[in-house]
């Protein structure tokens, strides 16, 4: 059956398991070397006629974390990069829930050093702190969906310069105090770390922010929680989406948070079910030409 280009996505949302479900659970890539890679690990490729963009499944948490230029590096550069996306989308969606949650609810938590630099920055401005902090996500939220629609060349310095002189002209007229920007650019920037999934990390980064500004750091634990509950139980094509580390695969951790050698690597990922278990036949001995 022909099926036309827009309809992709349609597809895509008609077959996922978890329709209703925040994290996309069907991956997708334009890139041929990184569908080949795929394919070789035992995953079905679906290409849609006319379009350059082809999808993929199961697609797993992980795939968020990994990139197709990770194995162009030594392997002891890329579990670094993957481990600092893996921090940064933590932040990326925690750090707006952990400020406020700090500075109202839990002040014991910050250093009496950095306390008093924080209450004299609110001292002139006249919202409270959980207003401060969504005015400052909204609208950095805004100049970057402006980015996004406008032409390249101007999107891109709208992002940039926009967002830099929107913060500084409310620092400076007493809006918003300036350890809020500091908090919110972070996350945002963060958040650029890992951009196969920043619309989740924009959902989440809200729904963190409401549930601490409601019951400061307990929320933020009970949401957290609860993220990582319907994260484990979220499925791609049957296959469990936090595999392999819920349910717990050790042989599939040499490509996870960490990547190993490529020697090491000769069986396919354990997590995902294959009739054909090596992932490579054989390899050259170390020191054959």
């Amino acid at each position: 059956m022909r099926v036309l280009p827009s309809e992709k996505f349609l597809i895509e949302q008609f077959i996922e398991d978890h329709p209703f479900s925040i994290f996309p659970t069907i991956g997708n890539t334009e890139r041929p070397d990184k569908a080949s890679a795929l394919l070789m690990e035992g995953r079905i490729v679906i290409i849609v006629n006319g379009d350059s963009v082809s999808l993929f499944v199961p697609s797993l948490f992980l795939e968020n974390i990994k990139s197709i230029e990770d194995y162009s590096s030594r392997p002891y550069y890329s579990s670094f990069i993957r481990m600092l996306r893996f921090v940064s989308f933590v932040i990326s969606i925690s750090l707006p829930g952990i400020y406020i949650a700090a500075i109202n609810f839990h002040k014991v938590m910050i250093p009496s050093d950095m306390i008093v630099p924080i209450i004299q920055a609110r001292e002139t401005v006249p919202f409270p702190l959980a207003m401060e902090i969504a005015m400052m996500i909204l609208m950095f939220e805004v100049v970057r969906e402006a980015g996004v629609r406008l032409p390249q060349q101007i999107g891109s310095a709208l992002s940039i310069v926009g967002a830099l002189i929107l913060g500084q002209v409310s620092v400076s007229a007493g809006l918003v105090g300036a350890p809020t920007i500091i908090v919110v650019s972070i996350s945002y920037i963060a958040a650029f770390v890992i951009t196969p999934i920043a619309d989740v990390t924009a959902l989440l980064r809200i729904g963190l922010f409401i549930a601490s500004s409601l019951f400061g750091g307990y929320g933020l634990i009970v949401a957290m929680l609860g993220l990582l509950t319907h994260m484990i139980s979220l499925t791609s094509f049957g296959i469990p989406f936090m595999a392999p580390f819920a349910p717990f695969y050790f042989q599939d951790w040499k490509d996870s948070l960490i990547r190993l050698p490529l020697r090491w690597k000769k069986q396919r990922p354990k997590s995902i079910p294959n009739q054909r278990k090596t992932r490579i036949r054989s390899l050259p001995k170390t020191g054959d030409k």
